[in-house]
């Protein structure tokens, strides 16, 4: 039974090791996406702002 516990573990660090490239991967185009997204979110044009009709005053009691 003790021989069995290191090869699991060691089969363990072998999927993750495998699989190094797929979270890289991921990864990269995780950053890619949110860059393309801040990208578009920067560009979009915003109305200009307009005057209000009403203004309101702040009076400091102090």
């Amino acid at each position: 039974m003790s021989q069995d516990q290191p090869q699991t573990e060691r089969k363990r660090r072998r999927v993750l090791w495998r699989s190094r490239r797929a979270f890289y991967a991921v990864a990269v185009v995780a950053i890619v996406a949110i860059g393309g997204i801040w990208m578009v979110l920067n560009t979009i044009e915003l109305p200009a702002e307009r005057q209000p009709i009403e203004t309101t005053f702040v009076c400091d009691i102090n």
